[in-house]
């Protein structure tokens, strides 16, 4: 299989997160003050805290699981994933959930590629700089610990200097496990943070103390703060001015905990991390921020005509634009996305509990997010993606298989299989195939460069075209190899690329750059989506393999890598 400039050294996913969970873990420690702990366990950490430690637990067992399906097969070394289980290398996960009393919540294991040495199993040099800031973020941790939890009485970790501590040296481990050196940590290692979490900060412990939260939850707040290098809000200092023992949800505790969970996601912080800040603000009755966490729903079984029903929906927010933007997502149906090139990762439903499978996807015009859709017409926005309305909840004549969004991203349209279109926000409606009878269902669509038109493509390589869109020809009647599964537009010429599972490409007024028509193939092309001047184009297989043809570079793939569901969609 021609599969090209495969890329085995994005670890997107794990990057991010560890880049975080250094300072996170480092973080805890400020928060955590232990009284005369038992000997047999550490203090109980706040319930609070472990809302927030207990995915990024859940994060690191997810990653030693994936880990260990790639080497274990290739004879490499493994983590161990339960007590007492086989694996040359320490379960971190367990580990650290049985020394902070925080149990493990069950993430979905990232499933991305891990840097190899060429022909043998995982490098674990390759892993360094992603291990060594966990590491010293753990290892601050256990400092931090040490140094409350000690003058009291209290257990302590084995860290070097202190041979007595009843807990194991949980960043000794891993350094010793990993051969990687923990980076040194500068009180907690944690980088400046954005404006918007220091204000959020601020407006929470304010809000927090003229609430009358407890004097020692402010106090533990501002820890935080501090530890993160904010400077405390008003009404500060280290009682808080909080005696009160409700749980206050003043507008401006809420509007803290928004400001902080924005801010968290625009700083690149980890889904899981937003949620856990999300699911402490729901504790106080605060609502998400617009964009945030929480989970759209989505019902229905497919339809036609011009539909208007809204179900609510938000995605998970915060990330940045490309000032160039340079790279191309792909999709999943279980809703995973992957991002590639400069192309941010705004969140996704993977690992979320969908009613049907996701079918496609596009992009907004700043390439700052995107939309899902479902094949029950439910839509999951993301990122600056604005939710426009859905079909979800409505029943429908036959599935949804496809979207475009218009030019300016402020509206979108959804086609099904039956030629059904609905439009919600800026699209107009231009006319549907619905109620027709067609020879082969419709399987895709792409709009005209202005967003006055569209295209409507069938499996037999049927062409339909509504408002300004031109009729430039089409592959229906002709005999196919394999059926036609997606199109894209020129925006140069007006014209459009058909493209076939076999990678066959049929252009129409459009310029020919090349296809994989006749090659073979580990799986099927299933999308298509052009560059942004036109000038070339890149095609998608469900396993994720990426073709490149004209001026589409090729950014990376998850084509040779395990993924838990298919790939289905692909924007740029």
């Amino acid at each position: 299989m021609a599969r090209g400039q495969r890329s085995t050294s994005k670890v997107r996913f794990l990057a991010t997160a560890v880049a975080v969970m250094g300072p996170v873990v480092a973080v805890m420690g400020a928060l955590v003050a232990p009284s005369a702990a038992s000997a047999a366990q550490p203090a109980a950490v706040p319930t609070q805290l472990c809302k927030v430690l207990s995915p990024l637990e859940g994060g690191i067992l997810a990653f030693q699981q994936e880990w260990n399906q790639y080497s274990g097969p290739k004879g490499g070394p493994t983590f161990k994933t339960t007590p007492g289980g086989s694996g040359s290398m320490q379960d971190v996960a367990n580990n650290l959930a049985t020394t902070t009393g925080c149990a493990i919540a069950t993430q979905k294991p990232p499933q991305l590629p891990i840097p190899s040495s060429p022909g043998g199993p995982p490098g674990l040099s390759a892993l360094c700089p992603l291990f060594s800031p966990l590491e010293g973020g753990v290892a601050s941790f256990e400092s931090a610990w040490n140094a409350q939890s000690g003058p009291s009485g209290g257990p302590t970790f084995a860290v070097p200097g202190n041979s007595k501590g009843q807990f194991p040296d949980l960043a000794g481990q891993m350094a010793t496990e990993t051969g990687c050196p923990a980076s040194p940590s500068s009180g907690g290692g944690v980088p400046a943070p954005p404006e918007q979490v220091c204000s959020g900060f601020q407006q929470f412990e304010t809000g927090a103390a003229s609430g009358g939260a407890p004097a020692q939850f402010v106090s533990g707040v501002q820890q935080i703060a501090s530890a993160l290098g904010c400077p405390a809000g008003n009404g500060g200092g280290s009682s808080g001015g909080g005696t009160g023992g409700g749980t206050p949800s003043p507008s401006q505790l809420c509007s803290g905990f928004q400001q902080i969970e924005t801010g968290m996601a625009s700083g690149g912080a980890p889904a899981q991390l937003v949620s856990g800040f999300e699911q402490v603000g729901a504790a106080f009755g605060c609502t998400a921020p617009s964009g945030g966490s929480t989970a759209p729903s989505s019902t229905g079984t497919g339809g036609n005509g011009n539909g208007s029903v809204a179900t609510a929906s938000s995605g998970s927010g915060g990330c940045t634009a490309p000032s160039s933007p340079a790279g191309y997502w792909q999709v999943a149906s279980d809703g995973g996305i992957f991002a590639f090139g400069n192309y941010p990762y705004c969140g996704s439903m993977g690992g979320t509990t969908l009613n049907k499978p996701v079918v496609g996807m596009a992009g907004t015009a700043d390439k700052g997010g995107y939309w899902l859709v479902a094949s029950d017409g439910g839509i999951f926005a993301f990122g600056d993606a604005a939710f426009h309305g859905s079909m979800g909840g409505t029943t429908l004549n036959k599935p949804v298989v496809g979207m475009a969004s218009t030019p300016d991203g402020k509206g979108y349209w959804l086609v099904a299989s039956d030629g059904g279109l609905f439009a919600f926000g800026d699209a107009a409606f231009y006319g549907s195939m619905g109620g027709t009878t067609l020879n082969q269902p419709v399987v895709g669509m792409s709009a005209t460069p202005d967003g006055k038109g569209y295209w409507l493509v069938a499996s037999d390589g049927g062409l339909f075209a509504f408002g300004d869109a031109a009729f430039h020809g089409s592959m229906g009647g002709q005999s196919l190899s394999k059926p036609v599964v997606g199109m894209a537009t020129d925006a140069a010429t007006g014209g459009y690329w058909l493209v076939g599972s076999d990678g066959g490409i049929f252009a129409f007024d459009a310029p020919y750059h090349g296809s994989m028509g006749g090659q073979p193939l580990n799986r099927a092309v299933v999308a298509i989506t052009s560059t942004l001047d036109s000038g070339g184009y890149w095609m998608s297989a469900s396993d994720g393999g990426i073709f490149s043809f004209g001026d589409a570079q090729f950014y990376g793939s998850m084509g040779g890598q395990h993924l838990s569901q298919p790939m289905v969609g692909m924007a740029a």
